[in-house]
């Protein structure tokens, strides 16, 4: 297999500063609880409460591995996935909490944590 860069655009729980033990994140990725990238260089963008993205409200990823919780629902060309923030992060708040060995998060925690993700990994 060759290895080669790949693009990931992607909305979803950053758990990089969430969670210290890596060793529990890599094996929830392994179970297909989480996404990860490795070799990530790219950025994570906070999700302000109108959908758009915060391009002020950046995370810088050089070399790096990132791991989150995607979002379970993406928008068509004509509807949109949610209907407003706070169904968006009840959705999230179920589906992160649901993953077990992961700390429960209240849903503040979980609305600051919603990010878009983009860049490239090697693979």
């Amino acid at each position: 297999m060759s290895m080669r860069d790949y693009s990931v655009v992607a909305y979803g729980v950053v758990l990089n500063n969430l969670v210290d033990d890596d060793d529990l994140l890599q094996d929830l990725v392994e179970g297909d609880s989480i996404s990860s990238q490795f070799s990530f260089t790219g950025e994570s963008f906070k999700i302000k409460d109108n959908g758009n993205p915060d391009w002020g409200q950046c995370e810088d990823y050089r070399d790096d591995t990132i791991y989150y919780v995607e979002l379970p629902k993406y928008p068509s060309l004509f509807k949109a996935a949610y209907k407003n923030m706070r169904e968006l992060v009840t959705d999230m708040v179920n589906r992160y909490n649901g993953i077990e060995g992961l700390p429960k998060l209240t849903r503040k925690k979980v609305r600051e944590s919603i990010r878009l993700i983009q860049g490239t990994y090697y693979g």
